[in-house]
Protein backbone atom coordinates (compact mmCIF):
# COMPACT_ATOMS: atom_id res chain seq x y z
CA UNK A 1 0.00 0.00 0.00
CA UNK A 2 1.32 3.28 -0.70
CA UNK A 3 1.77 6.17 1.43
CA UNK A 4 -1.15 8.51 0.31
CA UNK A 5 -3.77 5.16 0.46
CA UNK A 6 -2.18 4.75 3.91
CA UNK A 7 -2.80 8.41 4.80
CA UNK A 8 -6.25 8.05 3.76
CA UNK A 9 -7.28 4.83 5.71
CA UNK A 10 -5.76 6.86 8.85
CA UNK A 11 -7.80 10.27 8.46
CA UNK A 12 -10.99 7.86 7.40
CA UNK A 13 -10.42 6.09 10.74
CA UNK A 14 -9.84 9.75 12.60
CA UNK A 15 -13.26 10.83 11.26
CA UNK A 16 -15.47 7.60 11.59
CA UNK A 17 -13.75 7.78 15.72
CA UNK A 18 -15.10 11.31 16.09
CA UNK A 19 -18.27 10.73 14.75
CA UNK A 20 -18.44 7.71 16.70
CA UNK A 21 -17.98 9.77 19.87
CA UNK A 22 -19.97 12.39 18.82
CA UNK A 23 -22.71 10.02 18.68
CA UNK A 24 -21.90 8.88 21.88
CA UNK A 25 -22.01 11.79 23.85
CA UNK A 26 -25.30 13.14 21.99
CA UNK A 27 -26.60 9.69 23.69
CA UNK A 28 -25.42 10.22 26.76
CA UNK A 29 -26.69 14.16 26.64
CA UNK A 30 -30.30 12.82 25.99
CA UNK A 31 -30.11 9.73 28.47
CA UNK A 32 -29.80 12.59 31.17
CA UNK A 33 -32.13 14.96 29.83
CA UNK A 34 -34.38 12.10 29.79
CA UNK A 35 -33.47 10.82 33.56
CA UNK A 36 -33.83 14.80 35.07
CA UNK A 37 -36.81 15.48 33.38
CA UNK A 38 -38.48 12.48 34.98
CA UNK A 39 -37.18 13.17 38.04
CA UNK A 40 -38.31 16.87 38.13
CA UNK A 41 -41.71 15.19 37.12
CA UNK A 42 -41.67 12.92 40.22
CA UNK A 43 -40.32 15.93 42.80
CA UNK A 44 -43.32 17.38 41.30
CA UNK A 45 -45.41 15.52 42.05
CA UNK A 46 -44.01 14.44 45.54
CA UNK A 47 -44.75 18.43 46.44
CA UNK A 48 -48.62 18.52 45.30
CA UNK A 49 -48.95 15.02 47.32
CA UNK A 50 -47.62 16.96 50.59
CA UNK A 51 -50.35 19.95 49.60
CA UNK A 52 -52.77 17.13 49.55
CA UNK A 53 -51.95 15.63 52.58
CA UNK A 54 -51.80 19.00 54.57
CA UNK A 55 -55.36 19.42 53.21
CA UNK A 56 -56.66 16.23 54.40
CA UNK A 57 -55.04 16.89 57.61
CA UNK A 58 -56.73 20.02 57.97
CA UNK A 59 -60.52 19.08 56.82
CA UNK A 60 -59.52 16.05 59.75
CA UNK A 61 -59.21 18.62 62.41
CA UNK A 62 -61.76 20.56 61.31
CA UNK A 63 -64.15 17.69 61.84
CA UNK A 64 -62.59 16.81 64.80
CA UNK A 65 -63.59 20.74 66.33
CA UNK A 66 -67.05 19.88 64.58
CA UNK A 67 -67.72 17.03 66.65
CA UNK A 68 -66.65 18.42 69.55
CA UNK A 69 -69.07 21.21 69.24
CA UNK A 70 -72.14 19.82 67.98
CA UNK A 71 -73.24 16.59 65.46
CA UNK A 72 -71.31 17.10 62.29
CA UNK A 73 -72.70 17.20 58.77
CA UNK A 74 -71.86 16.48 55.57
CA UNK A 75 -69.83 19.83 54.03
CA UNK A 76 -68.41 20.52 50.63
CA UNK A 77 -65.94 22.84 50.23
CA UNK A 78 -65.42 24.36 46.57
CA UNK A 79 -62.72 26.30 44.82
CA UNK A 80 -64.19 27.89 41.86
CA UNK A 81 -62.11 27.55 38.11
CA UNK A 82 -59.66 30.03 37.69
CA UNK A 83 -59.58 30.94 41.43
CA UNK A 84 -56.51 30.87 42.87
CA UNK A 85 -56.15 29.56 46.72
CA UNK A 86 -52.93 30.12 48.41
CA UNK A 87 -53.03 26.92 50.74
CA UNK A 88 -49.53 25.95 52.45
CA UNK A 89 -47.46 28.27 50.68
CA UNK A 90 -48.86 27.05 47.56
CA UNK A 91 -52.09 28.05 45.04
CA UNK A 92 -54.61 25.98 44.20
CA UNK A 93 -56.64 26.56 41.18
CA UNK A 94 -59.62 24.83 41.91
CA UNK A 95 -61.04 21.44 43.47
CA UNK A 96 -63.95 20.24 45.69
CA UNK A 97 -63.64 18.44 48.66
CA UNK A 98 -66.64 16.59 50.44
CA UNK A 99 -66.32 15.99 54.64
CA UNK A 100 -69.29 13.11 55.25
CA UNK A 101 -70.80 12.98 58.70
CA UNK A 102 -68.35 9.75 59.53
CA UNK A 103 -65.27 12.04 59.20
CA UNK A 104 -64.55 10.53 55.42
CA UNK A 105 -63.43 12.62 52.74
CA UNK A 106 -62.88 12.65 49.19
CA UNK A 107 -61.40 15.37 47.30
CA UNK A 108 -60.18 16.28 43.50
CA UNK A 109 -57.78 19.67 44.31
CA UNK A 110 -55.42 20.95 41.10
CA UNK A 111 -53.34 23.37 40.23
CA UNK A 112 -51.58 24.52 36.38
CA UNK A 113 -49.41 21.16 36.75
CA UNK A 114 -50.86 18.94 39.00
CA UNK A 115 -54.30 16.73 40.17
CA UNK A 116 -54.87 15.44 43.42
CA UNK A 117 -57.97 13.22 44.32
CA UNK A 118 -59.22 10.57 46.91
CA UNK A 119 -62.24 8.41 47.27
CA UNK A 120 -64.20 8.13 50.21
CA UNK A 121 -63.57 4.91 51.10
CA UNK A 122 -59.68 5.10 50.18
CA UNK A 123 -57.04 6.37 52.28
CA UNK A 124 -54.33 6.85 48.78
CA UNK A 125 -54.01 9.66 47.38
CA UNK A 126 -53.31 9.91 43.58
CA UNK A 127 -51.21 12.56 41.82
CA UNK A 128 -51.52 12.64 38.20
CA UNK A 129 -51.10 15.59 34.90
CA UNK A 130 -53.45 18.31 35.24
CA UNK A 131 -55.47 18.02 31.90
CA UNK A 132 -58.36 20.92 31.78
CA UNK A 133 -61.71 19.34 33.04
CA UNK A 134 -60.34 16.55 34.36
CA UNK A 135 -59.19 16.76 37.90
CA UNK A 136 -62.87 15.13 39.27
CA UNK A 137 -63.60 12.63 42.36
CA UNK A 138 -64.38 9.03 40.94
Amino acid sequence: MDYETQMANEAKKKKNGQLFGLIFALILLGGAAYFYYNYQQGSGAKKFEKVAITLLDSVNELYKSDKMLETPEDITYTFPDKSIVNFDERTLNGGIINRYQNGNVEFAIYNSDWCATKTRLSNKIEVTAYKSGECVIK
